[in-house]
């Protein structure tokens, strides 16, 4: 209660200085991420004034302690924006994220953070038991991700409801993970692997985002090598549901082909390396 008291005091008291100090952090978030974008150059620079500007404001006016607070803020804020990869199932989004993690990244897997979430215990498992019954519970307590995936690939609604129930928390997961390695861990090579990252709060943590697109039936034919207890038609149908590769290569920064040999592709891969 005292330190609620005393931070609703400083709010009232210093309208002003917190509003500064709240707009510090997105436009350090959003300096970092125009910068690492290609052609982004001219809204850096656009920013870097403000953010300039507004330092200055407060030097006029005497606000010091207020800069002092400011700039471990944005040190941290311009952390806070990663490189991010993402594609459709079975593009070979997992063969660049290796190669990464190969080369010394930091891989932040939503597919793994995904897995855990349906494990008992998680903050997402009781939601989606509610949701979608016990009879997607197996003996061991855990959720039949096979059958789960049968309900939610073959009904629009639920795998609108089953993203409901994961998406906020795999977001609030893959923001501490990069505040861990970037920030207290002061990593330098950090890297998101996100299948769904079109349209998701997580764009504005992800600069570049390089996308890897592949032929639908190169993509089948590696899934069903991959896993073959997963029928065809689930496939084709969650291909279907995710975001086409011609949209992903309109709003990608980088885009890699994965059309031909994989040694192709990892040579690809490790030349992207060098510009991340």
């Amino acid at each position: 209660m005292v330190a609620e008291r005393t931070v609703l005091s400083l709010i009232t008291s210093h309208p002003g200085d917190v509003l500064c100090l709240m707009l510090f952090a997105p436009l350090a978030l959003l300096q970092s991420k125009l910068q690492r974008r290609r052609g982004g150059k001219l809204w850096t620079a656009a920013v870097v004034a403000l953010l300039i500007s507004l330092e200055t404001f407060l030097y006029i006016n005497g606000r010091i302690i207020v800069i002092l607070l400011s700039l471990p803020l944005i040190i941290c804020s311009r952390r806070m924006c990663v490189p991010a990869v993402t594609g459709g199932i079975g593009s070979g989004k997992s063969t660049l994220a290796r190669v990464l993690a190969d080369n010394g990244y930091t891989v932040v897997d939503c597919d793994a953070i995904n897995r855990e979430l349906l494990l008992p215990g998680s903050p997402a498992y009781a939601s989606i038991i509610r949701k979608f019954g016990a009879g997607i519970v197996l003996d061991n307590g855990e959720i039949d991700r096979a059958q789960l995936r049968e309900i939610v690939f073959n009904n629009e609604a639920r795998r609108l409801e089953l993203n409901k129930c994961l998406h906020k928390y795999i977001g609030l997961r893959v923001i501490w993970n990069i505040f861990k390695y970037r920030v207290l861990l002061w990593r330098s090579r950090v890297v998101l692997d996100v299948p769904l990252l079109y349209n998701t709060p997580l764009v504005f943590v992800s600069s570049p985002v390089v996308v890897v697109v592949s032929p639908v039936e190169s993509r089948l034919e590696r899934l069903m090598s991959r896993d073959g207890t997963v029928p065809r038609a689930t496939l084709q149908n969650i291909i279907k549901a995710q975001v086409s590769d011609d949209v992903l290569c309109a709003w990608g920064d980088i885009i890699l082909d994965n059309s031909q040999s994989q040694e192709e592709f990892v040579e690809q891969v490790e030349s992207l390396i060098s510009s991340l």
